[in-house]
Order: structure tokens, then C-alpha cells, then sequence
């Protein structure tokens, strides 16, 4: 008895050795979590507080984070501000920086939006000279990055309150929301004063729901609630994980950096648990990805807009479309950390453990472990941008203290724009309400060639099918596979066909497209916001590089009796670029027949030449049916285009 006690007592000894251990290792970690929150945090402060021109506090939109510069490196943002705004309160409670100095700070900056910042309406234009805040860069009055700005402003106001929160409440309420919705329920993205509103619209789900709860609650000039039902709500999944479609992860980020969704809906989805979600598909896309790319290897992930190796992307991950080139950014999971701390905490550990990634105001924007330069050093951007260190700093703060969420939440104006949106207590279960995109799992493996034949005889271009130059030529089609957004809920919904010939004059192709709704809203650059369909041409194939005048995208819209033409890259219509073409709206459908000219294509044809091209259709809809694109192979970054053989 005596030597099994013996026994009994060092096991409980050693066991509780062990936990022991065990507890210290654990508060150990724990400690180096919270340091490394706090340098992360607080370098992001550092970043608004130096980069501030001291007269206007106006803040640049970035900065150099390695070399040191002067206030002229970038001009300001306007939504920069907004995110140093906040930030600032995160600076006070967090010992960084007295109250006094902050309050002064913000009141200087305030005062500037007040008596020297142009606005129309109230709202702001988006990039500013930070000396003397006027517009810069021909910049667009900007509904979402002023909406940004107020939020910061109106969150400066609840903290310090007195004069900083009458100065917030008259910049916010001075605001004519309903001007910038131009006669529609959504709201205009932005306008010009060359050339008035822009004709995109925050139309689907993205950052813009700050923009809306904000007008809806406006106690001055609201706009009706109707708007923030009008708005676009596509649910999709990616391996388990269910969340509202958009692509890049902070457009799931920046209105909860302000505003508390938790355990609230308004029937259309649990915006929480989307944001969650989202950022779990985004994780779980760089991880399927691995074998392709070192960054993600390297347990690298954050797929969202910011610097890249051939400038600024919108990077973006399943459910939405899928744009990817190994490039991540640290302010994606980092932004997430109110979603997804551990996760997120995962990620920042990996991203400490890049040589040179960190600089004087945190993480560099972006890195690529893929693109190494001649050293063989990996391809990191010199930049700090504002917004980035924007998310950073609120959403580490909202994770460990609320202390955003709950100075913005608690007012009456987000209150009231929660409840006239439709806000409830409580939670709702997310079905799917489009299917995943195939052309998420693209590769340069992938791309497709087909010959395209020549013609005996140039075709009429009157929109005939049966034409007989079409007779032999095999038509290509754009079904399921090649899917690259929304839905259709069957062939009549949208289906197509397309077929290519040429000869020495001209690329030629005959479209037939069935459509049981045709919406044409827009005109001449804008035709691609409605049904139409697209040609895309890289006549050297080497990667189309978009925008560039050498390289083409062409749309043909059913509008009118002969229906319009527009090569964006070219900021032309088609009868300017001397296209041949028709477009014949049909009972259920249209078809469309053009000839693109070499001498446009700026090129010579010739049998077995190769050119980059691809097709693609629009469907767009009035009622609840989710809006679609196919594609025939477009793969962003690259671009990569499928290959066209002139054949004999």
C-alpha cells in the first residue's frame, strides 16, 4: 500500500509539474499575442499621426514604410482621414499620445473639412493636396470614401464629445444624401464636375453598406429605405463556407470596422457570419492553392485589394471572382482579426517570419514570394497605404476591446439607420443562391486554342445566320464551364453561340444570344453595365494588358434598331473605329454580326498566326435573378485570353 501511494503521489506531482508548465507556457504565448498586437497597432497610429500635414490634418493616402520622406509623397484621402480619425481615439486609450494633443488634432482636422475642404452637397472629393485641401489628381467626389471620412468623424465626436462632436454632427448633417442617388435608389459611386455623375452605382453587396446605413439614418436628408433593398444580394459558398459573393476581402471588412453586426439581420443574411465565413474562404482558396504558389506555402493569405508587382489589384477569392498571382496582403487577415482572431493571429505569425516585410509603420502593403527580383530577394511593396492601416489598427482594437463598435454603434444615427433599414435582433441560417463559378479553377493549363477558319467569302454583315459564308463554320458556346459570375436559371434566361471566320480585311464573328429580358439602360462607355456581349483581342498574344491601346475589348449592346458599339481601350465607338456591325434584337434574344478590321486590330493576318481572344455574354435582369457573365477563358492576373489559329 505504502509503495503504491508512493507511485500515486509522484504521478499527481509530476502531472501537476506539468500543467504547471503547461500554464506558463500558455501565458508566455498569450504575452507575445498581446505585444505583438500592440506593435502592430501601434505602428499603424504611427502612421497617422506622422503623415498628417500639422496645419490641415489632412492625412496621405501613403507612404514610403522603409526610406524616409516628406508629406509630398502621396496626396491625401479623404477616407485615410476618416481611418486616422479613429485611430486617433485607439492612440489616446492606448497611452500612445495624450488627450489633449489628440483632441487638438482632430478639431484642426475637422475644422479643415468645415471651412477649406471642397464639397457639393457635402460630400468630398476623394484625393486632396494635404497643404491645401484642394482636389487633387482630378479626382471624383466620392460617396463611399466621404462616407468614411464621417465615419471617423462622427466616432472622434462620441469619444471626445463638445466641440469635436458639434463639428461632427454638422459635417455629417449637412450631407444632401438623396442628391448623390441621381434619380435612382442606389447610390452613384461618384461625380465630376467635367462630366457629372459617374454612371456605376453601389448596386451590389460590398464596403458600401456604411454608406448606406449612414444616409438611411440621416436625421436631415435620409434617403428612403427602399435603397438599401435595392441593393444586390448574391449568396455563394466556397467548401463549407457560406457568405454574401464579393471577391476582395476588405469590401467584407470595412463597414464592420465601425459598425457592431452582431446577432443582428434584416432577413436578406446574417452580415456577421457572412464576414466570418468570407474570410474563411478566402483562407481556405490561398491553402487548396499551395502547390502552385510559394506565398501560399508559406501560410501567406489575405487576397484584397492593394499594392502588387504591376501595380495596384483588386485581388479576390471564391465565392466571388477570383483574381490571384501569389500576391497577399498582411491587412487582409489582419482586418479580419474582429472575425477571426485566431486565424488571423495564424497568419501574422507567418508574415513575421518574411526577411524585410516590416518597416516603420508595420507590415509592408503586400509581398510575393513567386516574383523575386535579381538577388533573388522576393518582391515586397515599399508603401504604407492609409486605408490598410486602417483596418489593421480598428479591427485588432474591436477584437480585443469593441471600443470602435461600440463609440459608432451606440449612436442614435446608426441606430435609426439600422432599424428603417430592417434590423432585428437575431441570427439567420445562409443558403446559397448562386452556385460557384467554375472559372475560379483556372490555370494557364487551362487556356483553350481554336482555329479559326478562313473565309471563301466575307460575310454581309446584316445579321443574318444563315448567310452562307456561316454555313461551315462549327460554332463555340459558353455554357456552365465557363461561368465566371451570378446565375441563370435556364437556357432562356441566357444562352449563346458564337462563330468566327477572316480573310485580309477583317476579324469576323456572328453571335446569336437568347435573352428572355434584354435590359439597356446605359449608352456608349457605359454599355457594358447592361446585357451585351464583349470581344476581347491581345493580336500579339502576350498577355492582354488591360487598358493598354495595343490590346482590345470591344462590347456590342442590343440598343436601338442597329444596336452600339465601344472599344474601351480605344475610348472610342465602334462606327469611329470603323467596325462594320449590326445588332437585331429577336423575339427572345438578339444576334449580333461585325467585322473588326485588321488596320483597327493593328495587325497583319496571316494562316497560322496566333492571337489571344476570347468572347463573352452579359445577362442582366430587372427582377431577383441574379445577374451573370460568361466568358470564354479570361484569367486575371495575366491576363491570359484563350488562343485564336487563323486556320487556312
Amino acid at each position: 500500500m505504502r509503495r503504491r501511494s508512493v507511485v500515486i503521489f509522484l504521478v499527481v506531482l509530476l502531472l501537476g509539474i506539468g500543467f504547471a508548465l503547461w500554464k506558463m507556457r500558455r501565458g508566455e504565448e498569450s504575452d507575445i499575442r498581446e505585444v505583438t498586437l500592440d506593435r502592430i497597432e501601434q505602428a499603424a497610429f504611427l502612421y497617422f499621426w506622422e503623415n498628417a500635414d500639422p496645419r490641415t490634418g489632412l492625412i496621405l493616402d501613403n507612404q514610403n514604410n522603409f526610406l524616409a520622406s516628406d508629406l509630398s509623397y502621396s496626396p491625401s484621402s479623404v477616407a485615410a482621414v476618416g481611418f486616422g480619425l479613429s485611430a486617433i481615439v485607439v492612440g489616446v486609450e492606448r497611452g500612445w499620445v495624450s488627450r489633449a494633443d489628440a483632441k487638438d488634432r482632430v478639431l484642426t482636422t475637422l475644422k479643415t473639412f468645415r471651412d477649406k475642404c471642397e464639397n457639393v452637397h457635402g460630400f468630398y472629393y476623394h484625393f486632396l493636396d494635404p497643404k491645401t485641401a484642394k482636389r487633387t489628381w482630378h479626382s471624383e467626389l466620392s460617396s463611399v470614401d466621404s462616407v468614411l471620412f464621417l465615419a471617423g468623424a462622427l466616432t472622434a465626436g462620441s469619444y471626445f464629445g463638445g466641440e469635436v462632436e458639434s463639428l461632427a454632427k454638422k459635417l455629417y448633417e449637412r450631407v444632401e444624401w438623396p442628391w448623390m442617388l441621381n434619380g435612382g435608389k442606389t447610390f452613384a459611386m461618384g461625380w465630376k464636375p467635367e462630366g457629372g455623375f459617374l454612371s456605376t452605382r453601389w448596386e451590389h453587396y460590398d464596403e458600401s453598406s456604411l454608406l448606406y446605413i449612414l444616409a438611411i439614418g440621416s436625421p436631415t436628408h435620409p434617403i428612403p429605405a427602399e435603397s438599401w433593398k435595392a441593393v444586390r444580394r448574391e449568396i455563394g459558398e466556397y467548401k463549407g463556407h457560406v457568405c454574401l459573393v464579393s471577391g476582395p476581402l476588405f469590401t467584407h471588412q470595412y463597414s464592420h470596422l465601425w459598425i457592431d453586426f452582431r446577432g443582428i439581420t434584416d432577413g436578406f443574411a446574417d452580415y456577421w457570419k457572412s464576414s466570418i465565413e468570407a474570410t474563411k474562404a478566402n483562407r481556405q482558396f490561398c491553402l487548396d492553392n499551395a502547390s502552385s504558389y510559394k506565398t501560399y506555402a508559406a501560410g501567406l493569405w489575405g487576397l484584397t485589394a492593394c499594392d502588387a508587382p504591376s501595380g495596384y489589384r483588386a485581388y479576390g477569392a471564391p465565392p466571388g471572382r477570383a483574381v490571384h498571382d501569389g500576391t497577399v496582403a498582411p491587412t487582409g487577415p489582419i482586418g479580419s482579426y474582429q472575425f477571426t482572431p485566431d486565424l488571423s493571429w495564424e497568419a501574422i505569425q507567418a508574415f513575421l517570419r518574411v526577411d524585410g516585410l516590416w518597416g516603420r509603420y508595420g507590415f509592408a502593403d503586400a509581398v510575393n514570394l513567386d516574383v523575386v527580383n535579381v538577388q533573388g530577394k522576393p518582391w515586397i511593396s515599399t508603401n504604407a497605404i492609409g486605408i490598410d492601416k486602417g483596418a489593421e489598427i480598428l479591427s485588432i482594437e474591436n477584437g480585443r476591446t469593441e471600443l470602435i463598435w461600440k463609440l459608432f454603434s451606440s449612436r442614435a444615427e446608426v441606430k435609426r439607420g439600422l432599424e428603417r433599414a430592417g434590423f432585428r435582433q437575431g441570427t439567420m441560417a445562409m443558403k446559397p443562391t448562386v452556385s460557384e463559378a467554375p472559372t475560379v479553377f483556372r490555370t494557364k493549363a487551362d487556356r483553350p486554342t481554336t482555329t479559326i477558319p478562313r473565309a471563301e467569302k466575307s460575310p454581309s454583315i446584316d445579321g443574318n445566320p444563315a448567310d452562307q459564308a456561316w454555313a461551315k463554320v462549327s460554332p463555340l458556346f459558353l455554357d456552365e464551364v465557363t461561368r465566371e459570375r451570378g446565375a441563370v436559371s435556364g437556357p432562356k434566361d441566357l444562352s449563346s453561340s458564337f462563330r468566327f471566320l477572316w480573310d485580309e480585311k477583317a476579324l469576323y464573328v456572328l453571335a446569336e444570344i437568347t435573352d428572355n429580358e434584354i435590359v439597356t439602360e446605359h449608352a456608349g462607355k457605359d454599355i457594358y453595365q447592361d446585357d451585351l456581349i464583349e470581344i476581347y483581342i491581345d493580336p500579339q498574344n502576350n498577355l492582354l494588358d488591360w487598358g493598354n491601346s495595343r490590346d482590345f475589348q470591344i462590347g456590342f449592346a442590343p440598343i436601338g434598331e442597329r444596336g452600339e458599339a465601344w472599344a474601351w481601350f480605344q475610348n472610342r465607338s465602334g462606327r469611329e473605329a470603323e467596325i462594320e456591325y449590326v445588332v437585331l434584337k429577336k423575339q427572345g434574344g438578339y444576334t449580333v454580326e461585325a467585322a473588326i478590321p485588321w488596320t483597327f486590330l493593328e495587325t497583319v493576318p496571316e494562316r497560322g498566326k496566333r492571337i489571344g481572344f476570347s468572347f463573352a455574354v452579359h445577362d442582366k435582369d430587372t427582377d431577383e435573378t441574379p445577374d451573370a457573365k460568361f466568358n470564354w477563358f479570361f484569367l486575371d492576373p495575366g491576363i491570359y485570353l484563350g488562343i485564336g489559329l487563323l486556320g487556312g
